[in-house]
């Protein structure tokens, strides 16, 4: 086997409101986000519902930065 490296910096954020807080934390990486559930336990408590609104206010963010 080949020597490699990997670096997987990882950063978890817990608590109240921290879904309005996606945009902020991901407009320094790149365009595509894997999102990682079990279940379904993340949709019937309205969660991903919750994550996919804060998705697209972070791409609106984007584009509206890049018009300028």
């Amino acid at each position: 086997m080949e020597n490699f490296t990997v670096n997987n910096p990882t950063r978890l954020v817990f608590g109240k409101g921290v879904c309005e807080q996606i945009p902020d934390h991901i407009k320094n990486y790149g365009e595509k986000v894997l999102l990682v559930y079990g279940k379904g336990s993340i949709k019937k408590n309205g969660v991903y519902i919750d994550v996919k609104k804060q998705l697209e206010k972070a791409e609106d963010r984007e584009a509206k930065a890049n018009a300028r």
